[in-house]
């Protein structure tokens, strides 16, 4: 059960990550 909480809340991340990169390209880059 924890297994599973885990692992969505490593997917929110790296979505959020991803959404943060197309959102803003190379703005906050630096």
């Amino acid at each position: 059960m924890t297994s599973a909480r885990e692992h969505m809340t490593e997917l929110v991340e790296v979505i959020d990550k991803h959404s943060s990169l197309v959102m803003r390209p190379t703005k906050e880059g630096s």
